[in-house]
C-alpha cells in the first residue's frame, strides 16, 4: 500500500460525503428523524440502517464529482514534476 493511501482515501470518502449532501436535496430534521423512530427498538434500528444506506447513496453521488476532479489534480501534478 503507498504511504498516505490511506489518508487520501479517507479524505476521498468525507470530501465525497459532504458533495453528496449539496448535490442532494436532502430536507431531512431532526423532528422528522424523532418521528421516524417512534419510539420502538426496530423503528431505531429502521432509522439507524436508513441513515447509512443515505450515507453510502451519498458517498457515491458525491465521489462522481470528487474522485475524477481529484484524478485530475494528482496527474496534473505530477506532469508538473
Amino acid at each position: 500500500m503507498p504511504r498516505g493511501f490511506a489518508g487520501t482515501l479517507i479524505k476521498l470518502l468525507i470530501a465525497s460525503l459532504v458533495v453528496g449532501f449539496v448535490m442532494s436535496a436532502l430536507g431531512v430534521t431532526p423532528a422528522s428523524i424523532a418521528a421516524r423512530m417512534g419510539g420502538t427498538l426496530e423503528g431505531a434500528f429502521d432509522t439507524v440502517a436508513s441513515v447509512f444506506a443515505g450515507t453510502i447513496e451519498y458517498i457515491v453521488l458525491g465521489a462522481i464529482l470528487v474522485v475524477p476532479v481529484w484524478l485530475l489534480v494528482v496527474l496534473l501534478r505530477s506532469r508538473g514534476k
